[in-house]
């Protein structure tokens, strides 16, 4: 696919962009040995800023989705590699009739870790998104990774009155199943969801947001629940050997913020690296 044109998905004026991605440990640090692309998507060159990790930004040039826009990204980590990928900014689901997905594949394999810690994503009113991701671990790989939606855009005026969504998430440890969940609705203009709208689901709230880690034991899920505190609807649990933390809150830089105060004080603990955010988080 590298330097492949632009494919076509079925509907007129929509985009299929792919994206492979390959990490290897070479002589102590860890290198993209493969960066095949096509369509609307690319990353920047990586750096290495001294944390023990090669960090990758994904690009999006053009910063949303809509019609059935589609984007594919398989992620191999191999040979004791360790890799963080993330993103320079949100990515923006736009209002439509048909629906954009994203599938991501995250394979780690022995030894190796991977710090998958893209922005948040904007569902705009009237979007249509279905997003599924499938990790798989090595039973001796490291990984820390999180997913953030936020519905509407309240400064703008979109308080996301319509709007539908499949949620998918899979992750394997070995040939085992640690998480296996789905979450979806579609919201007509003018009429209630329970799993937006009741106590037990979003409570009216614009944020969801989950963090993942492997491998956790007691002790790291006490040292999270430290670090969570208080803040309301937000919780952690361990499913065996993996800790799912997630918050519900109306607001999403206080959502992206919780979730990096717990991948900070967890780093040294999950990937035994020193807390060092993206330098484009900063920007």
């Amino acid at each position: 696919m590298r330097g492949a044109s632009p494919s076509r998905s079925p509907a007129e004026g929509s985009w299929l962009g792919q994206l492979r991605l390959v990490f290897e440990g070479r002589d102590g640090r860890t290198v993209l040995v493969r960066r095949d692309r096509a369509g609307p998507v690319a990353v920047q060159r990586p750096f290495h800023p001294g944390d023990g990790a090669c960090h990758t930004y994904l690009l999006h040039p053009p910063g949303g989705l809509a019609r059935d826009d589609r984007i594919e990204a398989h992620v191999k980590v191999r040979s004791g590699g360790f890799a963080l990928v993330t993103t320079p900014a949100a990515t923006k689901v736009y209002r439509s009739l048909l629906e954009s997905s994203v599938t991501q594949c995250l394979d780690v394999g022995p030894g190796c870790g991977l710090e998958w810690l893209p922005q948040e994503t904007i569902l705009f009113g009237g979007s249509r998104y279905r997003v599924r991701t499938h990790v798989r671990l090595a039973r001796d790989a490291r990984f820390s990774g999180w997913d953030i939606v936020t519905l509407g855009r309240p400064a703008s005026g979109d308080g996301y009155e319509a709007g539908a969504v499949r949620l998918e998430t899979r992750i394997d440890v070995g040939e085992e199943h640690r998480l296996v969940e789905r979450l979806a609705w579609n919201r007509v203009a003018g009429e209630p969801v329970p799993v937006l709208d009741a106590h037990w689901g979003l409570g009216g709230n614009r944020t969801l947001a989950s963090y993942y880690a492997y491998p956790a034991d007691a002790d790291t899920l006490e040292r999270a629940r430290n670090l969570i505190g208080d803040c309301a609807a937000t919780g952690a649990t361990l499913l065996d050997d993996l800790l799912v933390v997630r918050t519900v809150i109306g607001d999403v830089e206080r959502a992206r913020g919780l979730l990096t105060c717990v991948w900070e004080g967890l780093r040294r603990t999950v990937s035994g690296l020193a807390p060092s955010p993206p330098r484009v988080w900063a920007t």
